[in-house]
């Protein structure tokens, strides 16, 4: 009977859980705006797949005052980064610290997006904006450029994808 019980306990308690598990969006932007994330490297950081990471108009870049992004950024299966509102773009720049995105091992094309940014200032031997290998994911409304790479690439290298 204990055991019937615990079976019990455990089914509701993973279903109710199950319930209550969805998917988060998470604001970057920088201050005087309120924001949950000041950088998109922390962002990235804590998002999982089915979130939304909006941002803000601004440069994110590597050599800021306040807010230093961590290059490369790495995007996650199933997280969509897309800027969150107006016409200008916001701005990631790696100011040639290193690349601006890695995009690896990603599956989930239809659910994993970069929409709305300025990818600029990676420098790196390959994909110096962008390196994709087994990536499968939809790059909109993007603009890349004044990336540099040493072999291939400079702007986006595709590897086994």
């Amino acid at each position: 009977m204990k055991t019937m019980k615990k079976i019990l306990a455990v089914f509701f308690l993973t279903l109710f859980t199950a319930v209550w598990i969805h998917a988060a969006t998470y604001t970057v932007g920088h201050p005087p705006g309120a924001y949950d994330y000041n950088t998109l490297t922390d962002a990235l950081s804590v998002a999982i797949s089915g979130d939304t990471i909006l941002v803000a108009d601004g440069t994110y870049n590597a050599l800021g005052v306040s807010y230093q992004e961590i290059f490369p950024l790495v995007m996650k299966e199933g997280v969509i980064l897309k800027r969150a509102t107006g016409d200008i773009l916001p701005t990631i720049d790696a100011q040639r610290t290193g690349r601006v995105f890695n995009c690896e091992y990603i599956s989930s094309s239809s659910e994993t997006r970069i929409e709305g940014f300025l990818i600029t200032g990676g420098k790196v031997d390959y994909g110096g904006g962008m390196y994709f290998d087994e990536a499968k994911l939809t790059i909109t409304g993007c603009a890349i450029t004044s990336n540099i790479d040493e072999y291939s690439g400079g702007g986006i290298y595709c590897d086994d994808n």
